[in-house]
């Protein structure tokens, strides 16, 4: 029996070195593909030079996948990011970084406590920003297929960094998705927004100083229309009786507006506009979000990312770390019951556009019509009694 075992093993291990080896061929002809389509633009010893050190990942995969099912609710993703850890370290690389963020500051008009919280949730400060080698991990994610297009893109442009810098060729390392420096710009968002602040000639945003990273963060809020001294939010609480269907996505009113309704706890500008939030239902807190909120979400397209931002940048101003009552008997919907409520709600009459497992604002608002027709709170939320529910009207 010993033997059948040792005997089924080594057939379970030779498969996995034939996959392996006929994964890494297919990998090499697809390189060698990609690498041909970019001899028109440049030399062909500069292109040997940089696809010589390109490797496939099989690691990289793995943490692709694994992170299409994580499963932490908002209140756990932003109390990770969002920490009292974080802060006290933030608080001593704002006293030795102070007078850079402050010249960033006057120059984009991007606050300091907002750059400072991206630098402290994208590398905990610069002490994290990656080891994986930048063109295998996006070679890999493009050779993968899921999002071919996109890292075929982010590939191509880094290329041209290496072309345009070869003194980058050493630090070229970041994080497995392809982030880099101390504010993880994907290769593409550094061609078009990394600046050179310190005035050396080059927006070096690997190096162990951060003043090209962090102007280059700003450089990119201000260019996705940051508006200074706009708070991108505040938490407010509800008044008795509140319409939550005043919660949809595009629904946008006035300071003005919001405080006739009964919120409290916003801006002096009464003419400025923003939008209400639940991230966790209407058991949860509530959030009055600005034009600022969704600059943020062009930096990580996710409330919960924007919140972290948001809500450590006003703990750095603040000085003290602020604990909020994220309910905690709520579970996070995995990528596949997502699906499952998606083509549920589809086939229910309420068309999601698409079961691909994110929740996003076609999702919401299907979510928004099934509870107004069967008269629950209108709040939005994806959670597991809703798609019970919805299991249940198909039985």
């Amino acid at each position: 029996m010993e033997n059948l075992k040792q005997g089924a093993l080594k057939s379970v291990e030779i498969v996995r070195k034939d996959t392996e080896m006929s994964r890494n061929q297919t990998f090499d002809a697809w390189l060698g593909e990609f690498r041909g389509s970019h001899l028109g633009r440049y030399s062909a010893d500069f292109l040997d030079g940089v696809f010589s050190d390109i490797n496939f990942l099989s690691e990289i995969l793995e943490k692709d996948r694994n992170q299409a099912e994580m499963t932490l609710n908002t209140g756990q993703y932003i109390e990770r990011l969002f920490s009292r850890d974080r802060l006290i370290k933030g608080q001593t690389a704002y006293t030795k970084w102070s007078d850079v963020l402050t010249k960033v500051e006057q120059a984009y008009g991007v606050e300091r406590n907002v750059l400072l919280a991206i630098w402290g949730i994208e590398t905990s400060y610069g002490t994290t920003r990656g080891e994986i080698p930048t063109l295998s991990a996006l070679a890999t994610l493009a050779f993968d297929g899921r999002r071919r297009q996109f890292f075929e893109a982010e590939l191509s442009a880094a290329i041209e960094i290496l072309h345009e810098s070869a003194r980058f060729s050493s630090q070229f390392k970041g994080s497995w998705a392809g982030a880099m420096g101390h504010v993880q710009f994907m290769p593409s968002t550094y061609l078009n927004h990394a600046v050179d602040f310190d005035g050396d000639g080059i927006a070096d945003i690997w190096s162990n100083s951060p003043i090209d990273a962090l102007a280059s963060a700003a450089s990119y809020l201000s260019y996705h229309g940051w508006i200074p001294s706009l708070p991108w939010g505040s938490l407010v609480k509800l008044p008795r009786h509140f319409d939550y269907a005043l919660t949809a996505p595009n629904i946008r009113k006035s300071v003005s507006e919001w405080v006739d309704i009964g919120l409290n706890n916003l801006p002096d500008n009464r003419d400025a506009m923003g939008s209400l939030i639940l991230p966790m239902g209407a058991t949860g807190p509530a959030f009055w979000i600005s034009d600022n909120f969704d600059a943020l979400k062009r930096y990580n397209n996710s409330n919960s990312y924007a919140l972290s931002v948001g809500l450590l940048g006003n703990a750095f101003t603040t000085k003290e770390y602020c604990h909020f009552q994220w309910p905690t008997n709520i579970k996070a919907l995995s990528k596949t019951d997502m699906k499952t409520l998606q083509t549920q709600l589809t086939k229910q009459g309420f068309d999601t556009k698409g079961s691909d497992g994110i929740f996003g604002p076609n999702t919401e608002l299907a979510i928004r019509a099934f509870q107004k027709r069967s008269a629950m709170i209108e709040d939005g939320f994806p959670s597991l009694g809703l798609l019970e529910r919805l299991r249940k009207n198909q039985q």
